[in-house]
């Protein structure tokens, strides 16, 4: 399973590149990023009504899998169409139907933890985790870059943003196929609990009913704003605010994702049996944020022109980097 996921992280890396390619139809960052922010909208309109009914719903395919498989069909739908779209209004359209029916696959995540034996999850997580990054890695080093790359023919002619489209679309179809053949549900002796009220307001209503959890919904959230607010505008720093190519972004993800997978990864996957799991997310999530802070203050204030070297932006990248896996841990099983 964890191979399994190291095609789809293959398949995913594609959103990065998402960034890039609005850049050719807009000017703003500010246009880019709200655009690209729309998925904390779906994350609430779309991902908590799916996961939701994937716990009360049974079909001759199963309860996740039905959510999975149409949200990869028109994943990779969108994916091939992507790179073609002419106008900022297509490539707009599709790119928020990407962001959708993402959320609408978000019962992959507890399909894979439901298929994984509880002895197993934290090996399992230590692995995904690894597969992950070395996924990006290999992606950083060979895909990224190739962004504004063109093979031209007599007879034939493509771009690199069409190649990393593309190739993302055909990872996405091997996990389709890979769960069509391989993965089948049993139905849990459990009754579901009873669907009642609005189809998309009841879930949203009854996932804020439970006050005990408000703590962990406001810590979550802050989280997923950071990450969200901050991931678009990164790329873009690098490549136009900084003057590297998206080359050399590649690589120094190639260079820390190297470390990660060798060094850091193992030692976190340690502390996840020995460390209670609010702590790590303390950690994560305090710590994410203080780094961010610390590298914004150390250009801001420190570099008299405000240009940090590839040396120093790897630098707190691995720093942030790690303090992002030890928050990540606390959210397995």
């Amino acid at each position: 399973m964890a191979l399994f996921q190291l095609i789809r992280v293959f398949g995913f890396l594609v959103s990065g590149s998402m960034t890039f390619t609005l850049r050719k139809f807009y000017e703003s960052p500010v246009a880019i990023q709200g655009i690209q922010n729309l998925d904390l909208l779906f994350n609430v309109l779309v991902a908590v009504p799916c996961l939701y009914y994937s716990d009360r719903i049974w079909t001759r395919f199963g309860r996740r899998l039905p959510f999975v498989h149409v949200a990869f069909f028109f994943l990779l739908f969108a994916m091939v169409l992507i790179p073609m779209a002419e106008s900022r209004w297509t490539v707009t359209l599709l790119i928020i139907v990407w962001y959708i029916f993402w959320d609408v696959g978000s019962a992959y995540e507890t399909l894979i933890w439901e298929i994984i034996p509880p002895a197993q999850r934290a090996r399992f997580g230590v692995l995904d985790t690894w597969f992950m990054k070395f996924g990006m890695m290999l992606g950083g080093l060979v895909i990224s870059g190739r962004f504004d790359d063109i093979v031209k023919t007599a007879n034939f002619r493509i771009n690199g943003e069409q190649l990393i489209y593309w190739w993302g679309a055909m990872c996405i179809f091997f996990c389709m196929l890979f769960l069509l053949l391989f993965v089948r549900e049993v139905k849990p002796k459990q009754a579901a609990p009873p669907r009642s009220g609005n189809p998309i307001i009841a879930p949203i209503k009854g996932m804020f009913l439970e006050r005990d959890l408000w703590p962990v919904y406001m810590l979550m959230l802050s989280v997923m704003l950071m990450q969200n607010f901050s991931t678009a505008m990164q790329a873009l720093l690098f490549t136009e605010q900084w003057g590297y190519s998206k080359q050399d972004m590649g690589t120094n993800l190639f260079l820390g994702g190297l470390i990660l997978v060798v060094i850091v990864i193992p030692l976190i996957g340690v502390l996840g049996d020995k460390v209670s799991r609010l702590k790590l997310f303390c950690i994560g999530a305090f710590g994410g944020f203080f780094a961010e802070l610390c590298f914004y203050l150390f250009v801001k204030l420190y570099l008299p022109d405000e240009h940090p070297s590839l040396n120093q932006i790897f630098i707190f990248g691995i720093v942030q980097s790690s303090i992002g896996l030890i928050g990540g841990v606390a959210m397995w099983p």
